[in-house]
Order: structure tokens, then C-alpha cells, then sequence
């Protein structure tokens, strides 16, 4: 069924592709908007919008507020609505419901039935709060409709409370179990009647479906994907059938033999982990070989292969935001979200700017991190420069095009040019992808700018203690030492994690001789080059405005018309 063919957008969205629900969705909060404005009420606390209650209303999952870039804007757009009338009072459905059904739509129909089917067909996750044995602890939950999977929830229950798993971490447990089950649900499969060939039927959808991730050198990349999908999917099985959820089903390790295997079967897989202990798991025969090798063995691109990423970068049509983003990364080591995060607020005032190059001091911008911590980022000086001229003019741009939309300025700093919000995680992950392909470097997303940064802090820990001794063993007191030090500068995560990116500096230190010394003065070189090709962009199109302006004032329609495309 095409879009074109359906009657009403408040009816049964199953048959209609992902690209045409995101669109008839689209519509739907369009319609619920115009009826809010119409009628000033709509459920709404503080922070704006009950998320919620909108999603509840259009018949779509939370997280589509997030990810499709319509409902992202009638959701900062509702946001702006509910500061405007200050809602004292949680309105209920039912009003914006009468007030659609006016417009002779049958959203009342749509809430109490249809919407439902969208939400029961893909799931949703929610997240919950509650003490046991006198600690407080926040896990997700997953929900068909209204009906809540009390197998999938107690099993990330579990693993919060029991294997002490972060917020994070059973939340990408949740995603990865949604999906499966979805698929299972579509299928009409039950947990009990689960086979390997039924796994293998799943990876051979999700390839299908996850096919835009392989890269042109053919990298084992999907088969790293699938294999964490599973390791998810086959430790939900294996609870389940420890807990007596299933039985029979999963082959469990160092079960008792029996006379006949289970359908689901397991294999013992020896692993490394970083610090180079290793470590046995039990995992499904269905996994893939990942020929990608351990965590010393991943690419972090070197000062010609950063260049030419920012070459490429800098022929995109946001060339200004997505180099400045990508030497946020590179030079404070700060993650994804965490660059994303930052406000205008946090920025310097050219005031404060040119006092603290007076009294050579630093600006510290506080960032909440991976662990669920705050800490301290102190960007160069000359980065904050560049991202001032960029807020000035480039940043100040998009605003103008969305405040003449009606959207509200936002108080991020990077921002995209559709929605006039904070640019996505996702996007950005998308932008830094494409960039890194071009410029010939596989398997790397703009998490690896993050790990240029570890390497510069580890060259300078190295300079500190004047060493390029090779072969130090994992656990010497030399490398105890550089992995303390460089840990507290960057914050990493796992300071075991920092182990296999020492080694692999000491080797090509002693491959390259001196050659390392110069790269920091590259990257210092380069990010001066960047911010002349961008001072050049901004005078060739002041240049082409004025000539625009010269050519409307003569006449000149066809000239213009040349003029005008080349600034869009």
C-alpha cells in the first residue's frame, strides 16, 4: 500500500513502508499541533511536552519523537506551545481529541484502537524506577501496547540488579531485544519453540535489512554487529532457561549430557580482553567469525589520514560544522554526546576570550560523561575562537531560517540546518562515517577522534618519561605508571582499555624513529589551515552576495538566477 492510497492517516499504518509511516506520522503531529494551539491545552510539565502523552496520542514510540526529524520539530514546537500558555493543569486526551474530531477525523477512534497497533506491532521501551533491599535502581522495560514482556523485563531487571550492568549498557540490551522479539512476534515464533535455524532466519533478515553498513572493502564489520546482537539474544535464552522460563530449549554450559541436544546450542569461545587476560564464554554456535582482531588491533588514523578527513569534510555543505565537530573531538577527547551537549552558554565571551590569552589561563567546560560522572574538558583557546566565529556566522544563519519557520532558537551549539535543534548522535555518527570513507579509512566513525586524542596524550606522557622501550610486558610498573597518568587526563572509561593503545605507540615509535615528533606540529599546522579555507569560503560568499546584489540592481535576471543557485 502507498501513501497516496490511504485514506485517513489516523488508520492502519501496518501496510504502508518505514519511510511512508514516517511521513504519515509527520502529519498526524501536525494535525494534533494545529488542534493544541486551537484549543491552549495539552499535557505538559516544566520541561515541556509530556513526551508520553504525545507519543501515546500520536500512536507512535517515544523514541520516534527523537528520530524522525518531523516529529522532532512538532515536539520542540509543542514544547514552545506549553511555555506559552504555562499549563497549571495536566489537560486530559480527550480534549485535543474533541477539538480533532471537529475536522471531521476520527482521532478518538484512533487512541482508544488504532494507534495502539503501531505501538503493539514494534514495542517500546520505557524506563522505571524502584528500591529493593534499600538501594534505588532504574531499569527498562519493555511494552506491546499496554501489556508489559514481563520475560525480557525481568531478565534486564536481573541485569541491573544482579550483574550490575549500567543504565546504558540494559538499555542497548533492551533495544537489541525489542527488535528480536518484534521479529519473533511477526513471525509466530515463542521462546519454547526457538531453533538455530530460526536464529539463522534472523541474522539473514537483519543483513538485509543493516546491509547499508557494510563497507566497499568488504571489512568484517556486520559480522562484529550481528555477533553483539546475539551475545545479547543468547544470554536472554540462557537466563530463561536457567530460571525455568523455557525448558529444553537452550543448551546450557557444562550441562549434564543429554541424550538429545537442545535446538538451541552453545559452544565455548576464548576471548582477550584489553589488559590481555583471557576469558572463557559460552556463546551461540550461530555466531560469526570476526576476522577484525582484539582492541590493539583497531585503526586510529594518523595526522595524513586526519587531513585528508577533514579535507573531505570541508567540501560538505555544513563544511564549517562538521570540521569544527570533528576537531572538538580530536582535540578536547570529549565522546559524541558529549561535544553535542554543549550550550552557548558554556562558551567564552570574546572579552573573557582575549583576557584569558593575556593572562595565559584556560576555560573549563563541564561535560557529563559515558560513567555517568561530570568532569572538566579545557578546550585550546584557539579552538574557542574558531567555534565563536562559527556560532557568529554560520550558526547564526541557521537560526534566522528557523526562527522565520517559527521555530525557537536552541541553546545548543551545534545545530542542524532542517530542525534548527541539536544536531543528532546519530547524524553525526552518519556525517563522520561518510567522511572517513571517502578519504579511504574503513571500520572508523568519529569515535576514533576520540582515540587520536588518547594517542597525543599518550606521545606526551612518552616525551614525559623520555621511553621507547619495546616489549614491556602488560603489567610492568612503566606501563602501570603511563596508564594511570594518561587515564586521569582523558578519562577513560576502562583504564585497562589504555593498555593496547601504549603498546602500539611504543612499536611504531620504534618503527619510525623520530618521525612522530613532527605530528603533533602537523595537527597544529592543519587545524590553522582549516580555519583559512573557512575564512576564505566566508569572503567568496560575501563576494557572491555582493555581486548578486549588483546583478538585481542592473537587471540582470539570468546572471542572478547563476549567482543565487551557487549560494544555495
Amino acid at each position: 500500500m502507498k501513501l497516496e492510497n490511504l485514506d485517513d492517516i489516523w488508520g492502519d499504518l501496518r501496510g504502508l513502508s518505514n519511510r511512508d509511516k514516517a511521513v504519515a506520522h509527520g502529519r498526524r503531529g501536525q494535525a494534533a499541533l494545529d488542534a493544541a494551539k486551537a484549543s491552549g491545552k495539552l499535557e505538559a510539565d516544566d520541561k515541556g511536552v509530556k513526551r508520553a502523552w504525545l507519543a501515546n496520542l500520536l500512536g507512535v514510540g517515544r523514541s520516534a519523537l527523537r528520530q524522525n526529524t518531523e516529529l522532532r520539530r512538532i515536539t520542540a514546537e509543542f514544547d514552545a506551545l506549553a511555555a506559552q500558555v504555562r499549563v497549571s493543569q495536566l489537560a486530559s486526551i480527550s480534549a485535543i481529541q474533541q477539538r480533532l474530531s471537529e475536522q471531521e477525523t476520527n482521532v478518538i477512534d484512533l487512541v482508544k484502537n488504532r494507534a495502539r497497533l503501531d505501538r503493539l506491532e514494534a514495542g517500546e521501551i520505557e524506563v522505571v524506577s524502584f528500591e529493593y533491599d534499600k538501594e534505588s535502581y532504574t531499569v527498562p522495560v519493555l511494552l506491546w501496547g499496554d501489556t508489559i514482556d514481563e520475560d525480557a523485563s525481568d531478565f534486564l531487571r536481573d541485569r541491573v540488579v544482579k550483574d550490575g550492568v549500567s543504565l546504558l549498557t540494559a538499555k542497548r540490551d533492551a533495544s537489541i531485544l525489542r527488535r528480536f522479539l518484534c521479529h519473533c512476534r511477526r513471525k509466530g515464533w515463542q521462546l519454547r519453540y526457538l531453533t538455530d535455524r530460526r536464529l539463522r532466519d534472523y541474522r539473514s533478515s537483519i543483513r538485509h535489512v543493516d546491509a547499508a553498513i557494510l563497507n566497499d572493502e568488504g571489512r568484517n564489520i556486520w559480522a562484529r554487529t550481528f555477533n553483539n546482537y546475539l551475545s545479547v539474544i543468547f544470554r536472554f535464552l540462557t537466563w530463561a532457561e536457567k530460571t525455568g522460563r523455557i525448558r529444553g530449549v537452550v543448551e546450557l554450559d557444562q550441562a549434564p549430557s543429554q541424550r538429545q541436544r537442545p535446538p538451541v546450542t552453545g559452544r565455548v569461545h576464548y576471548g582477550v580482553m584489553p589488559s590481555g587476560r583471557r576469558i572463557r564464554q559460552w556463546v551461540s554456535i550461530v555466531t560469526l567469525r570476526d576476522k577484525r582482531g582484539n582492541a590493539a588491533d583497531r585503526g586510529t588514523p594518523d595526522e595524513p589520514g586526519i587531513r585528508n578527513v577533514h579535507r573531505v569534510a570541508a567540501s560538505r555543505r555544513h563544511a564549517t560544522r562538521d570540521t569544527l565537530l570533528f576537531l572538538w573531538g580530536e582535540y578536547t577527547g570529549a565522546r559524541r554526546a558529549s561535544v553535542l551537549g554543549v550550550r552557548l552558554t558554556d562558551l567564552p565571551t570574546r572579552e573573557q576570550l582575549d583576557e584569558l590569552r593575556l593572562r595565559g589561563s584556560r576555560w573549563g567546560i563541564k561535560i557529563f560523561t559515558k560513567g555517568g560522572t561530570w568532569h572538566t574538558i579545557y578546550p585550546d583557546l584557539f579552538l574557542l575562537d574558531v567555534t565563536l566565529d562559527y556560532v557568529d556566522i554560520e550558526r547564526a544563519a541557521i537560526v534566522e531560517i528557523n526562527l522565520k519557520k517559527g521555530r525557537p532558537p536552541s541553546q545548543f551549539v551545534f545545530l542542524s540546518q532542517k530542525t534548527g535543534e541539536v544536531l543528532q548522535g546519530d547524524s553525526l555518527t552518519k556525517i563522520s562515517i561518510e567522511c572517513f570513507r571517502k578519504a579511504g579509512i574503513f571500520d572508523c566513525s568519529y569515535h576514533r577522534f576520540r582515540a587520536t586524542y588518547v594517542t597525543k596524550k599518550i606521545c606526551v606522557a612518552l616525551d614525559a618519561y623520555g621511553s621507547t622501550i619495546q616489549g614491556l610486558s602488560p603489567n610492568s610498573s612503566f606501563i602501570e605508571t603511563l596508564v594511570t597518568r594518561v587515564h586521569k587526563d582523558t578519562h577513560h572509561l576502562s583504564p585497562e582499555g589504555l593498555k593496547p593503545y601504549i603498546g602500539r605507540e611504543l612499536d611504531r615509535r620504534l618503527r619510525r624513529g623520530q618521525e612522530f615528533k613532527s605530528q603533533e606540529l602537523d595537527g597544529e599546522i592543519r587545524t590553522k589551515e582549516l580555519h583559512l579555507e573557512t575564512t576564505n569560503r566566508r569572503l567568496t560568499k560575501s563576494e557572491e552576495k555582493r555581486q548578486l546584489l549588483r546583478d538585481i540592481d542592473r537587471g540582470d535576471r539570468a546572471s542572478a538566477e547563476a549567482r543565487l543557485a551557487v549560494l544555495l
